[in-house]
């Protein structure tokens, strides 16, 4: 009989002390970070612009995430400028913020089991008038100097090359052409140089 209630005993301390390890192992599985597994962790942060003193949040940003064991993900942020990456795997990832407007932002984060990885960016604002504009209209934007700097050079040798060295007009234009760039080239062009044409028959 005294057997029997060894034995029983025994049997009674082994259950507990398997229900005791289960109930371990079930609290493990969920995270006090909101984390479904210990085996993976995530990605959460803000982002903002660069405006002070206080940053405005940038809604609907573009997060990227890229690791070798999750190939690449993407989410955007919330209208408070919020984002979440989750169930990721532990190791070292590429995280890629972009949003149109703004230049780009590139950094690794590592992720570590079962804790939240906190990676807060601030992009900063791209201030140009050219970024809406049509290529069409950049192109002229883009060679309109260009030609205004040829013709500039053409006028200042014309002058230097054409004009008679007797008397101060050679002097004076050149000076024109030089101190009031562009203007003075014209100003040439239209005003002496055909005169010149007339006197010099050059």
């Amino acid at each position: 009989m005294k057997q029997m209630q060894k034995v029983s005993l025994l049997l009674i301390m082994f259950l507990l002390i398997v229900h005791a390890f289960a109930q371990e192992e079930e609290t493990e599985q969920v995270s006090p970070s909101g984390v479904a597994d210990v085996k993976f962790g995530l990605i959460k942060g803000k982002v903002t612009d660069t405006q002070t003193p206080r940053p405005n949040d940038l809604a609907e940003a573009t997060i990227t995430v890229k690791g070798e064991l999750i190939g690449e993900r993407r989410v955007t942020t919330d209208a408070a400028g919020n984002y979440q990456v989750i169930n990721l795997p532990s190791g070292r990832y590429i995280v890629t913020v972009s949003k149109r407007g703004y230049d780009g932002y590139t950094d690794y984060v590592t992720v570590t089991p079962g804790v939240e990885s906190f990676h807060d960016v601030r992009l900063y604002k791209i201030d140009t008038p050219f970024l809406y504009t049509k290529p069409a209209v950049l192109g002229v934007l883009v060679i309109l100097p260009i030609l205004a700097g040829v013709f500039w050079i053409w006028m200042l040798v014309d002058c230097a090359t054409r004009e008679s060295s007797e008397g101060n007009d050679k002097i004076v234009w050149t000076i024109i052409i030089i101190f009031a760039s562009l203007i003075g080239a014209l100003i040439y062009f239209f005003a002496r140089r055909p005169k010149r044409k007339e006197e010099l028959d050059r």
